[in-house]
C-alpha cells in the first residue's frame, strides 16, 4: 500500500481545474489507498510490521476486549491509548503521528513538555513502562491507559 504524504496530495490538487480532474484526484485516492481511518491504518501497520493484533495490544498494555474493539472501530480510543498501541507496535514517530492523524487527535508536539518526553520514548523504542517512567520522573502525566 502506497500513502501519499499531505504535501503530495497537496500538489496533486493544485492541477484540478475541473470536476473531472477532482473526479480522477478521487479515483487516484483510491487506487493508492491512502488509508484514512484509524482501523483501516492499524491493520495495514499490523500487516507491515508481521505482528499481531494480539501482540500489538499486549505491548500497549490495554485491556484485551478494549483493545480489539479499537481496532475493529467499534470504539473510539483515546490519544494515550492511540499511542499506547503505536508503542506496542513498535511504531516510529512518522507512523505514530499517522496514526494520531487519522484519529483527529493531534499529533506529538515537540513544544509540549509531555509530548516531547513520548517522542523521546518512540525514538529510543521504550516500552509503555519505560515512558510512563519518564513521564513520572519529569512530574508529567503518565499515560492513561486503563478503560
Amino acid at each position: 500500500m502506497e500513502t501519499k504524504s499531505t504535501t503530495q496530495l497537496m500538489r496533486s490538487l493544485k492541477e484540478v481545474k475541473s470536476t473531472e480532474d477532482i473526479k480522477k484526484y478521487f479515483s487516484d485516492l483510491q487506487d493508492a489507498s491512502v488509508v484514512s481511518s484509524f482501523p483501516d491504518y492499524m491493520n495495514y501497520m499490523v500487516k507491515q510490521k508481521k505482528i499481531s493484533k494480539a501482540r500489538l495490544i499486549e505491548g500497549a498494555t490495554i485491556s484485551r476486549t478494549y483493545g480489539y474493539e479499537v481496532l475493529r472501530g467499534d470504539k473510539k480510543a483515546s490519544r494515550d491509548k492511540v499511542i499506547a498501541l503505536c508503542v506496542g507496535g513498535n511504531f516510529t514517530l512518522k507512523e505514530t503521528q499517522r496514526a494520531l492523524e487519522t484519529c483527529s487527535l493531534g499529533i506529538l508536539y515537540a513544544k509540549n513538555e509531555r509530548d516531547a518526553a513520548i517522542i523521546y520514548g518512540i525514538n529510543n523504542k521504550c516500552n509503555i513502562r519505560d515512558i510512563n517512567a519518564i513521564l513520572e520522573e519529569f512530574h508529567l502525566d503518565q499515560l492513561k491507559l486503563s478503560d
